[in-house]
């Protein structure tokens, strides 16, 4: 039996990525386990080992878990290594040399230019310099959309395959309530015009669903509650991944927004951008080469040009209110999500890792 152990710096269970790829190898009849850190309490799950670290943020604790990670796997025969991102590559880079017959790097995004590192040309020059020891030395390198890879392979001067954020197909249908509902999936993070979303929602004629935590979870309560807006903004929290398509099915329009400050957003294609489509669920995105591209081919929602409140409003009052653009959009979905799925690339992304094995 193969072996792919695959590493990730969250607690493995709520990433999705990750948990599509860790399915699909161990139908295929692989031992998977996705590594990932406890946050809080240890959670058990068959898919997925956890490891304790001593801190929780900043340059040691991305130290200590490579360390641990090391540790853990430095005497564990594996078949596929797959570190997630720069900050599992140096126990990657460590392992690989002794360990894996193939060692996958899967950046999901510009690791070096995420917002976090904005006012920090040190940290940035840090990860580049991560980078550049590991992305060179990895017998595979995935990232998630075209403008990502070609970014990454100017930046490297190494190829990057492009596996996209396709969920799994599962067709459904999308009612329409008398109360319109506008639903955010994701972390809750600084860039994601969140609070300029609810301040829009002074101006809307619905309610806002907000599925996820992050840092800026406790931030957007007390927002919300300052703007008197508790019974247009409600928090679910963190969301089973099984329970997500029938939240997404009864919500009349996804926001996937983003501001251009950073980079790593200007260069995304979020899993959210693909959930909406899944669920059948026209969508509020940004201009970014990722969409625009996606849009062009199936125009499966509209774009604002900017983050301000009223220009949110407006986009999404007028497709709300329209409901033969509406129609138009969630038609554009259904055709879409039968290209843009898992079972599609499936075999690909299978075939890629029995290479040279």
């Amino acid at each position: 039996m193969k072996v792919c152990f695959i590493t990730v710096t969250n607690d493995g269970i709520r990433d999705r990525r990750m948990r599509r790829l860790s399915r699909a190898l161990a139908g295929a009849g692989w031992d998977v386990r996705i590594i990932g850190r406890t946050f809080t309490s240890p959670v058990k799950h068959e898919e997925v080992h956890q490891i304790r670290c001593v801190f929780r943020q900043g340059p040691l604790a991305y130290l200590e878990y490579n360390l641990r990670l090391w540790w853990c796997l430095r005497n564990q025969p594996c078949d596929v290594l797959c570190s997630v991102d720069l900050d599992t590559a140096l126990a990657g880079r460590w392992i690989a040399p002794r360990g894996p017959k193939m060692w996958v790097i899967d950046c999901h995004e510009y690791f070096e230019e995420v917002p976090e590192l904005a006012n920090s040309s040190l940290k940035r020059w840090l990860w580049r310099q991560v980078g550049h020891a590991c992305l060179a030395r990895a017998d595979q390198r995935w990232t998630v959309s075209d403008p990502l890879s070609r970014a990454l392979r100017q930046r490297y001067k190494s190829e990057f395959e492009v596996i996209p954020n396709f969920p799994v197909l599962t067709s459904r249908d999308n009612p329409r309530g008398q109360t319109k509902v506008l639903v955010y999936l994701g972390v809750l993070n600084a860039g994601r015009g969140l609070e300029q979303m609810i301040v829009a929602m002074h101006r809307i004629d619905g309610i806002l669903w907000l599925l996820g935590e992050g840092d800026l979870s406790q931030k957007l309560r007390s927002q919300v509650r300052r703007e008197g807006l508790d019974q247009k903004v409600k928090f679910h929290g963190w969301i089973p991944h099984a329970q997500i398509p029938d939240l997404l099915a009864q919500a009349d329009l996804g926001i996937n927004l983003l501001d251009d400050s950073s980079a790593s957003y200007r260069l995304s294609l979020a899993n959210k951008f693909f959930d909406y489509v899944h669920a059948g669920l026209p969508q509020i995105t940004m201009p970014f080469e990722g969409y625009s591209d996606r849009l062009q081919q199936y125009a499966v929602g509209v774009t604002v040009p900017d983050l301000s409140p009223q220009r949110i409003a407006e986009a999404v009052t007028d497709l709300l209110t329209d409901h033969a653009k509406w129609q138009a959009c969630h038609e554009h979905c259904v055709q879409a999500r039968e290209q843009w799925n898992w079972q599609v690339i499936e075999a690909k992304v299978l075939k890629r890792l029995d290479m040279e094995q």
